[in-house]
Order: structure tokens, then C-alpha cells, then sequence
């Protein structure tokens, strides 16, 4: 999500000499932090050796087109849980059916910031009445919703299963970023068992927007009405805390009126984050203008010659 504005109200008691201006406080600010992201494990047969990576799919839905009130396309929504921005360029999302392994890609472009979806639209239906939310990527592949496999792979080289198994090879595994097996059928998995199954009427929903990964595709998503999202809808940030800069802005308003000797003034400060980072424990102080006999804050520290929050 858009971190939101914090506005801090405080009122200086002071005396001034005559014609002396208005000052400027500069207040503290608390925001949110990151979380970091596990790797792809497995199910039955699915191990990846890879490191922690940053995006995940965080949403699957295959009833694209199936009533006159649904989305007219099935899609795929992937979600970087992380805190730098991901290139996305040479990357892949690939999907097989339960019980097969005949994957089909779809190629992807771009990149992914901290706590931004990434929407990629898939095969329409032969109804629907709901167009999606323009789409990051697009593709032919049509999902079945009542189980599947989706993977999302650092190449664009299709995916070669296993000898006798419907999990990728060792090779493709080390290429995966994330997988998720869905539906009671699904033959690979990460964790001891696969996600809810995709719907006509509800989508795999990785659980807290896409923040939540256990390793475990049952433990991680639920069957949730689908909801997608792209690389326009607000960014939501995960728990933990991040590396990347923040980026503060400090707005200020004042009365216009004439400050009287001994005359209160009220000022009003504005303190926007627009991240992507968390900015946490900020202190920031303005030396008082000279003319200042007697100041007292109220909501706000004054320390020597300088005044802040």
C-alpha cells in the first residue's frame, strides 16, 4: 500500500520582538518495514536449492470466463515480498495440468518493485462480463481451476520434469523462483500437500496480499473471490523491514496573521513517505529564528536552540 501522510499538530508559546516570523517544527515518523522471502521447496518430489528469492505467485485463477459475472480471462498475479526492485526480463511463468508434464510459458518483461504486483492475463473464457485490471504480461495458456502447477522460473527454457514424475527436473528446479501445486489432484507440490484449489466463482489467494510464505502451498494460500491486482495497484509493503531508500517529504503551514509579543502560533506539519522503504525512528530538529525569548512546546521537544518532535 501507498504509505499514508502523518500530520502532527503543536502550538509554540513564545514572546517575541516585534516583527519577529514564524518558525518551522520537523516531526518524527514511524512506518512500516519488510519481510524477507523463503525459497521454492517441494511436495512430493519438488526441492529447490535455491536461495531466498524476493517475488512469489501470489494469486491463481482458472475460472476465467465461466459465468456471465466472472472475469473474462484467467490470469496469474506474481508479488515481490522484498525490498530492491527485481528485473523480470528473461523470466518466465509456466504452468502443466495436475497429472502432466506438458508446460506451457508465458514469457515476462520488465521488473517488480518492493511490495508491487505484477498481473499476468491468460486465456479467455467463453464468458464473463468483467474485463481485468490492465495486464503486465500477457499469454494463451488456459488454467484449469480445480488443480494444476504454476511455476515461476528465472529463464524462459521450458520446463523438463523429473525421470517417471510430473515435478520439474533438478535442473528446472534450480531455475524456479516459486511453485505452487493447487487442487486435491495436483501431483507436485511444495510442503506435504497442495494449495486450495482455483475456482469458478474464487482464486489461490496467498494469504496477507502475498506476504505470507511457509514453504508450504496448503499452509501459504486459501480459496478467496479473485482479485487482481497489477503493477498500478498500491504497493503493500510486508513486515520486517528493507533496505531500499525512503523518500520523506516534509510539508509545513503556518497562520498568516501577525505574531503579537507572547501570541501563540499553531503550526501544522505534514511528513509523506513515498518508499518504498520504511522509515523508522526519524528525528529531525529546526534551530529557532532569533527574536525568540520564551518558547514552549507542547507535543514537541525543545532542546537547546533547536525544536522538533
Amino acid at each position: 500500500m501507498k504509505t499514508p501522510s502523518h500530520t502532527l499538530h503543536s502550538q509554540i508559546d513564545r514572546a517575541v520582538c516585534l516583527g519577529a516570523g514564524a518558525m518551522i517544527l520537523i516531526v518524527c515518523l514511524v512506518c512500516w518495514g519488510w519481510s524477507s522471502i523463503p525459497d521454492v521447496s517441494r511436495a512430493a518430489a519438488f526441492q529447490s536449492p535455491n536461495a531466498n528469492p524476493d517475488v512469489v505467485i501470489s494469486q491463481i485463477f482458472g475460472g476465467g470466463g465461466s459465468s456471465t459475472t466472472a472475469f473474462k480471462n484467467d490470469f496469474v498475479e506474481i508479488f515481490n515480498r522484498g525490498a530492491t526492485t527485481i528485473s523480470l526480463i528473461g523470466w518466465s511463468l509456466q504452468y502443466a495440468p495436475a497429472g502432466s508434464g506438458a508446460w506451457q510459458k508465458v514469457d515476462l518483461s520488465g521488473s517488480i518493485a518492493p511490495g508491487q504486483y505484477y498481473l499476468i492475463q491468460l486465456a479467455a473464457g467463453g464468458g464473463g462480463s468483467k474485463d481485468l485490471p490492465a495486464p503486465d504480461a500477457r499469454g494463451s495458456i488456459g488454467i484449469e481451476f480445480t488443480a494444476g502447477k504454476v511455476a515461476l522460473v528465472r529463464n524462459n527454457l521450458p520446463i523438463t520434469n523429473a525421470p517417471t514424475s510430473v515435478c520439474p527436473s533438478s535442473t528446472s528446479q534450480v531455475a524456479s523462483v516459486d511453485f505452487v501445486g493447487y487442487g486435491s489432484l495436483a501431483g507436485c507440490y511444495r510442503g506435504s500437500s497442495p494449495a486450495p484449489a482455483s475456482g469458478n466463482a474464487s482464486a489461490t489467494f496467498r494469504r496477507n496480499d502475498g506476504c505470507t510464505d511457509t514453504r508450504s502451498n496448503n499452509a501459504d494460500f486459501i480459496a478467496s473471490p479473485p482479485a487482481p491486482r497489477n503493477s498500478a495497484s498500491p504497493l503493500h509493503l510486508c513486515n520486517g523491514g528493507g533496505t531500499s531508500s525512503a523518500n520523506l517529504v516534509v510539508t509545513t503551514q503556518t497562520s498568516g496573521a501577525a505574531v503579537l509579543p507572547r501570541g501563540i502560533v499553531s503550526f501544522i506539519i505534514s511528513v509523506l513517505n513515498n518508499g518504498p522503504s520504511p522509515a523508522n525512528n526519524v528525528f529531525v530538529t529546526d534551530l529557532v529564528p532569533p527574536g525568540f525569548i520564551e518558547i514552549r512546546s507542547e507535543g514537541g521537544l525543545v532542546t537547546g536552540s533547536n525544536v522538533g518532535f
